[in-house]
């Protein structure tokens, strides 16, 4: 209308004085207009008269009926964020009276209108009205259950951020998982709460429904299955992991979206460090024919690995000379690589000092020499 473009005009231009004048003016035609009080708020807090403007945005946010026009929430909601700007400390949120107007917004517009309304603010009072809404939706929920965490994650007052981390738990821990997308937010709520049993537990959930469509497509997904690997590392669980990367790794591992799992260093890791655990003895497998130089170079790797993580071998100089011979054939594999020294690094640092210059004497008599050989430097040095 004309009057609100006018009144528009002068807070603009700043003419806060004039704008409230004008507005005090229409609202004894119309005492009750939602955006006359709007904008007389508006220039309430414009000219810091902050009590009588909150007691306006107050009256506002608990209209009965409640507002639903969403320009005019939009607008209110920007209101109330200013309300609270110099408030000290900074508030997370605009208030409660910002989330009572939308909750009451979104009952208002029922279940149709609820994801309009929701569209512009997504807000826990929002969230726990959609909820009852349409209570069968999942989305709502797990929307609900994602900003729980959230705010357990930002709250600083550790009750209440430990309510929030709960709620969370507990709601989703109700929550049969019927998609990937859904997992994801599993596994990513339980890392951040660091419930690594409850995520195996849940990644194991599908192991023996493998003609279920969902748990074709979770154990199929090499992310979820990549995490369990770490999993099973974080929690010990050394013959889960042996199986696991044995079966990825062996000869007739699996097709499709796994097929790949061979260069992904995770796996040759896992079952080095699953096999030192559990005594197991040259179980790295041999790569064939069809593998590229990837994989041959993660193969040569994981048998480095093994033979630094075997407790087999009890007596420590027979087991660093025996490390120097794997790290001497690993460079003579792939010393013309820029990886190679990045690779061996970490193994070759924790060889005796005597071991480490054994080592650089390889090395420079390598065909590929240093540019500057020095044999009394630490293998640390070697970049």
């Amino acid at each position: 209308m004309a009057a609100a473009r006018e009144l528009e005009d002068y807070l603009q231009t700043g003419r806060y004085k004039d704008g409230l004048s004008k507005c005090n003016k229409l609202l004894k035609k119309s005492p009750a207009n939602n955006q006359l009080l709007y904008f007389k708020a508006n220039f309430l807090f414009s000219m810091m008269q902050l009590d009588e403007g909150n007691q306006i945005l107050d009256q506002l946010c608990s209209r009965n009926p409640p507002i639903v026009d969403l320009t005019l929430i939009s607008d209110l909601d920007e209101l109330a964020t200013m309300a609270v700007l110099d408030d000290y400390p900074r508030p997370l949120s605009n208030g409660p009276r910002a989330g009572k107007l939308w909750a009451n917004a979104t009952n208002a517009a029922g279940k149709n209108g609820v994801v309009a309304i929701n569209q512009k603010r997504f807000t826990i009072a929002a969230l726990i009205a959609m909820k009852k809404a349409d209570p069968a939706n999942k989305r709502y929920k797990l929307a609900h259950i994602a900003i729980q965490q959230l705010l357990s994650e930002a709250d600083k007052d550790e009750k209440v951020a430990g309510m929030n981390r709960i709620l969370a738990f507990r709601t989703l821990k109700q929550l049969p998982v019927e998609d990937s997308a859904q997992l994801r937010l599993m596994m990513n709520l339980y890392r951040r709460q660091g419930q690594k049993k409850d995520m195996i537990e849940a990644l194991d959930s599908f192991k023996d429904k493998k003609d279920d469509k969902l748990a074709k497509q979770i154990i199929n997904d090499w992310p979820f299955t990549r995490e369990k690997i770490q999993l099973y590392i974080a929690e010990s669980r050394w013959q889960e992991l042996f199986d696991l990367c044995s079966s990825l790794l062996g000869e007739n591992s699996v097709e499709g979206a796994l097929s790949r799992v061979r260069d992904d260093w995770v796996v040759w890791d896992g079952l080095a460090k699953a096999a030192s655990k559990l005594g197991e003895e040259d179980v790295i497998p041999a790569v064939n024919e069809k593998d590229d130089w990837r994989i041959k170079r993660l193969h040569t790797m994981a048998k480095l690995q093994a033979t630094v993580l075997s407790e087999a071998e009890t007596d420590p100089d027979v087991k660093s000379q025996k490390t120097l011979q794997s790290a001497k054939e690993f460079f003579v594999e792939w010393q013309s690589y820029p990886f190679c020294y990045g690779d061996i690094k970490e193994f070759v640092d924790n060889l005796p000092s005597e071991a480490q210059q054994d080592f650089l004497g390889h090395v420079s008599d390598s065909s590929l020499r240093p540019s500057k050989p020095d044999a009394k430097r630490s293998a640390k040095d070697v970049k």
